[in-house]
């Protein structure tokens, strides 16, 4: 009986070897189904969101549609990135109209709506500087409105700003399109 039972023996030995490895060959094929379906697309959503993170707002997400848990968080994200992305523009978009009208307000005075001073001094540099290159001449005009002190203490200083708004009216109409006032 000895050698029997050695054979038997050695019989599930090997049927033990084979299931080992038969377990093996499992965990293996488990585990890449695991990296491809799991673990790859956790790592693309993860340097997705470090790219995010380091652009500030536009980063273009592929769609997810396989509608599982990582495939509805790849989706949010997308979303969320494409709303923050808009606004973000949309934002810009404001400061720059902003920054323009208060440009423009800085150089226009608010009465009249002709340039101011500030305005003036900046358009007559760029003028001078132009015209120096073409080699011609410019000329430059100064209106003082007579008396004026005199419509304010008399009338007060809405009547005052009436006379300036009218005189600002005149002056625009009389300049030709190319003209500064």
């Amino acid at each position: 009986t000895p050698p029997t039972a050695a054979v038997g023996g050695n019989g599930l030995a090997s049927a033990v070897l084979l299931l080992i490895v038969a377990l093996n060959l499992v965990l293996l094929a488990a585990l890449l189904i695991l990296q491809k379906t799991v673990v790859s697309r956790v790592v693309r959503l993860d340097a997705l969101a470090k790219a995010f993170g380091d652009s500030g707002h536009r980063v273009d997400i592929p769609e997810d549609r396989s509608g599982d848990e990582i495939g509805r968080l790849t989706q949010t994200f997308r979303t969320m990135s494409e709303r923050i992305a808009c606004h973000t523009e949309e934002l810009e978009r404001e400061v720059a109209e902003r920054t323009e009208k208060l440009e423009r307000m800085a150089q226009t005075d608010f009465l009249t709506g002709v340039m101011n001073r500030r305005g003036m001094m900046s358009r007559l540099e760029v003028e001078r500087n132009r015209l120096a290159r073409a080699g011609t001449l410019m000329g430059l005009l100064i209106v003082d409105v007579d008396d004026f002190k005199a419509i304010n203490d008399t009338h007060g200083h809405a009547v005052g700003d009436q006379a300036l708004v009218a005189v600002a009216g005149m002056l625009q109409h009389m300049v030709r399109d190319y003209d500064l006032l």
